[in-house]
């Protein structure tokens, strides 16, 4: 379930299956198989079958900072068994890299039944192309172990 609505200029299929479709790590932002928010946080909702225990959750970020495109400053992950009330499951803040594709891997060892991610978007910082104006976050596949 998306919380914060993506572009719809580049997803090519349902935005909540391009997260969990298979397709992982295609080397263009723009093929369909990657969520793009301009300016705003990346906020979803995993539903899982049942309360699951969860050890880690893992995410692919673009970072074409030519573009505009920067992996997110921070992400959070929060847990829930009723879908209504959540708690920090765990979070990673991220430096800088020059890598086009980050996989990022967050730490949970808790049991859900919900999964919320927050992506925090960022300001393009000096010395980026763009530098001043709100970056663009691209995600792809999600997925939870």
């Amino acid at each position: 379930v998306m919380i914060t609505e993506p572009s719809n200029k580049y997803f090519n299929d349902l935005k909540e299956r391009v997260l969990v479709n298979g397709v992982s790590l295609t080397a263009s932002y723009d093929d369909g198989e990657w969520l793009g928010f301009k300016g705003n946080d990346a906020e979803f909702i995993i539903e899982l079958e049942d309360s699951l225990k969860i050890n880690e959750v893992s995410i692919n970020f673009h970072n074409k900072v030519n573009r505009w495109i920067h992996h997110p400053q921070e992400v959070i992950v929060l847990g829930s068994k009723d879908g209504k009330s959540y708690s920090k499951l765990g979070e990673t803040k991220l430096r800088k890299t020059g890598r086009p594709i980050i996989n990022l891997s967050i730490s949970v060892n808790a049991f859900a039944s919900y999964l919320k991610v927050i992506a925090k978007n960022q300001i393009i910082p000096e010395g980026f192309n763009g530098a001043g104006n709100p970056a663009w976050i691209f995600l792809d596949e999600v997925q939870v172990n």
